[in-house]
C-alpha cells in the first residue's frame, strides 16, 4: 500500500505521518464523543 502510494501520488514519509496522525486524533475524537454520549444516555 505505501508503495503504491508513494509511486502514484508522491507522497513522502512525513506526509504519511501527518495524515496517521490525523487520522488517530479524529478516531480519538470519534471515540470520545461516543462515550460522552454514552454516558448521557445512561443518565435518563
Amino acid at each position: 500500500m505505501n508503495l503504491i502510494a508513494h509511486e502514484y501520488y508522491m507522497i513522502t514519509d512525513e506526509e504519511l505521518t501527518e495524515m496517521a496522525t490525523l487520522l488517530g486524533c479524529f478516531n480519538e475524537l470519534i471515540a470520545n464523543a461516543k462515550k460522552e454520549l454514552n454516558m448521557g444516555s445512561m443518565e435518563r
